[in-house]
């Protein structure tokens, strides 16, 4: 089974609108596990707290680390995957997304505010869900909300991380003294258009190479910045020209692999390739800023279907030679 594990990295520096602060004490043990269905224009958009199998994970008394990190195997990762495919095999703990959280003390306060802003925090979701799906229309999609991983640091993406199934089935992990509004908003907008694409395009039905990777993550950042202009994140500030060059080098030259680690040099950036941090995100942005500018009349799902082949093929940052 194809599996895609999507990064957002959103870093909101200079956000201003942070999320409104409760009293934990009010709730010590929350365990909300009930989700609020949102119809917006026709689809419908379920949003599904994960809390309670946190919870679960924190009453255990692991005699080592090893036990532990089996509890949160079996507690948490192992259920959020029979939840979105049916079976416990299709998720796994991942050192981006699923690595066991430590720190038991600061994840209960985590989870307290969660539960303490889950009406605040869907709302802002129900908003921007019902922007995009006014310039982009989809299907029905559940969002799943997690806490952030309290033993990694959440400043430098604003609170916020996410990735997109091809289920259709987003999750977000949350840092609720970190995020913002317009943190989650930046980043269901850049899940849903990923959750779109793979419902609408072929990516069900072929495997994706290293270029589409590369592509739909510029199409996500895109379509997130034409609904909301302001948006400027380090990602996607352009690369250097030489740096563009060597980038768009590795990615000629490998555009066909269906090797993920050369996407988790992209992103991660690699010494050896001379890759910057990011450099997935900050190419793929500058192709389709440039091939926008060449076809300022395609419509968003006009662009949003064209092939990563098509859109790379007619964009010329630098020499490709």
């Amino acid at each position: 089974m194809k599996r895609f594990m999507l990064l957002v990295v959103l870093l909101l520096a200079g956000c201003t609108n942070v999320a409104e602060q409760t009293d934990t004490s009010k709730n010590p043990n929350p365990v909300n596990d009930n989700s609020i269905t949102s119809e917006v224009n026709n689809p419908e958009f379920e949003f599904i707290p994960f809390y309670k199998q946190y919870f679960e994970y924190i009453s255990k008394e692991p005699s080592s680390q090893k036990e532990r990190d089996e509890y949160f195997l079996d507690l948490v990762v192992k259920p959020l995957s029979n939840e979105i495919y049916g079976d416990s095999l299709s998720i796994y703990p991942d050192e981006l997304f699923f690595s066991p959280p430590y720190d038991i003390e600061k994840l209960e306060g985590y989870l307290s505010e969660l539960e303490n802003q889950h009406t605040q925090i869907t709302g802002y979701l129900k908003g921007a869900l019902e922007r995009a799906n006014e310039h982009l229309p989809g299907g029905n999609y559940r969002v799943f909300l997690l806490p952030f991983n309290p033993d990694i640091s959440s400043s430098y993406m604003n609170g916020v991380q996410g990735f997109t199934l091809e289920t259709g089935d987003i999750v977000l992990q949350i840092d609720p003294n970190i995020y913002s509004k317009t943190s989650l908003s930046w980043l269901v907008t850049h899940e849903y258009h990923h959750a779109v694409y793979m419902n609408i395009s072929d990516y069900k039905t072929r495997d994706y190479h290293l270029l589409d990777h590369v592509i739909m993550e510029g199409k996500a950042d895109i379509f997130t910045k034409i609904l909301y202009p302001d948006y400027s994140v380090p990602w996607i500030e352009p690369l250097k020209p030489n740096k563009s060059e060597l980038v768009l080098q590795f990615i000629t030259e490998n555009r066909g692999s269906y090797d993920f680690g050369n996407v988790y040099k992209l992103r991660l950036g690699s010494f050896e390739d001379g890759l910057p941090t990011w450099s997935n995100y900050k190419i793929s942005y500058q192709i389709m800023e440039k091939f926008l500018t060449n076809n300022p009349d395609l419509s968003i799902i006009e662009w949003t279907m064209m092939t990563a082949d098509e859109i790379f093929d007619q964009t010329e940052l630098v020499s490709k030679d």
